[in-house]
């Protein structure tokens, strides 16, 4: 039990400064660490970062350093590795209780929906579909997804991994996270755009993306072989290169014309757009409806996101996007310990996510998700409310398939699933 006392003459307090009013807030050292991390959703360039709450008393960066489990918000990867099998978001799965040996999985609030659309089963962060899901789809094509969007290095080949048994940081969620907004074309953090030399050629950039003159068709390299700082792949070739006037006998183009940088993306593909929109598509559910609607409150730019928590409270996790901004936050304390009982992704991270993305969005346009070819937005009762499901064009609205008695996703797991 604590005894508070009140303030008196003489007691020294910490106080932090308030941006408006010339008023101050008392402040405490807190026990309780976080980290954030926010990036440019289709370039990776890291806009914000925050490895905790004093770089004074602590230089390990918390943001890109420390390993923790990512708890729920690891679950769009099941999601996303299932629409990439062709599985559509009103497939359903049973949502009962399953055990094998000494691990018995539960659902956060103990109680059991019966057949469960993915759709609502993502939005509610249902953990029993989950499973079903993983070991319907293969827990090893759930690792492929992960290693590949590059969320974790060596993903375990067990079940509980599907619900964030794995180990991550929060600059790597971030990028795998980006890398959904962003279409399904993998988006690696970057806190470097490039290398130059005095002269302002360019030694060293991020791989993946490259802008070339207009005028210069991809993948024709001009004269010169040194890039350019302002066209990476413009000729750089003696007294030429820097000549105010056309070479003779060539047409002079209208003003804006060939100089308009074209933009290249090399980058490897791990999921379809149509997939990346679909899981974009649901998590915009759990921000508006489900355990994310705290970080929502207050912003009416188009956003989707995924809560997380570990086992026994002890990680915090809220990451979540809009069109051009992705945010990861984590809450936990440096040696993993409980947060307190119910204190969830949702409750302590999901806050500060929404406060931190207000500021952020504030002046920007509110864009919407773009609509890949392919996919159809169909609004439809899961059984549990109306929701907005993106569908593929082989795929029925609304339906959903029934598996085989004794086939993946029955809930009859092995020793090799867990």
């Amino acid at each position: 039990m604590h005894v508070y006392r009140a303030l008196r003459p003489g007691d020294l307090l910490m106080i932090e400064p308030q941006a408006e009013g010339g008023r101050v807030a008392i402040r405490q050292i807190p026990r309780v660490e976080g980290a954030v991390v926010t990036m440019d959703v289709h370039t990776g360039r890291v806009l914000a970062m925050s490895g905790g709450w004093s770089f004074e008393s602590s230089q390990f960066n918390r943001a890109s350093q420390a390993m923790r489990q990512p708890g729920s918000s690891f679950k769009p990867f099941v999601y996303l590795t299932a629409m990439e099998q062709g599985i559509s978001p009103s497939q359903k799965f049973d949502d009962s209780a399953v055990s094998y040996g000494s691990w018995h999985p539960n659902n956060y609030e103990k109680d059991f929906w019966g057949a469960t659309t993915l759709h609502d089963a993502l939005r509610e962060s249902r953990n029993l579909v989950t499973i079903r899901l993983a070991a319907h789809i293969g827990i090893k094509s759930v690792a492929k997804i992960a290693e590949d969007i590059g969320l974790v290095q060596n993903m375990p080949h067990v079940l509980p991994a599907a619900l964030g048994a794995v180990e991550t940081t929060v600059l790597r969620e971030a990028g795998a996270y980006a890398s959904i907004a962003n279409g399904g074309r993998k988006v690696t953090p970057t806190l470097i755009d490039d290398v130059q030399d005095r002269n302002g050629h360019i030694l060293w950039r991020p791989e993946g993306l490259a802008l070339s003159s207009a005028a210069q068709p991809q993948g024709v390299a001009p004269a010169g072989n040194e890039p350019n700082a302002v066209f990476p792949d413009a000729g750089q070739d003696g007294d030429a290169a820097h000549s105010s006037q056309p070479p003779v006998g060539t047409a002079v183009q209208g003003v804006g014309e060939a100089d308009v940088p074209a933009l290249t993306d090399t980058r490897p593909a791990v999921s379809s757009e149509a997939s990346a929109f679909q899981i974009t598509t649901m998590m915009q559910d759990v921000i508006k409806r489900g355990t994310g609607v705290q970080a929502g409150k207050g912003i009416d730019n188009p956003i989707a996101g995924k809560t997380g928590t570990s086992q026994d409270f002890n990680d915090a996790w809220f990451a979540g996007y809009s069109a051009d901004l992705v945010t990861v936050v984590w809450i936990g304390f440096d040696q993993p310990q409980s947060l307190g009982k119910n204190e969830t992704g949702g409750t302590i991270a999901g806050p500060i996510w929404n406060r931190i993305m207000k500021v952020a969005l504030e002046g920007r346009p509110k864009l919407d998700f773009p609509v890949p070819e392919g996919v159809t937005l169909v609004r439809y009762d899961t059984g549990r409310g109306v929701a907005v499901d993106a569908f593929k064009n082989d795929q029925v609205p609304g339906g959903s398939s029934s598996f085989a008695a004794g086939s993946p996703g029955t809930g009859e797991l092995t020793a090799a699933d867990t």
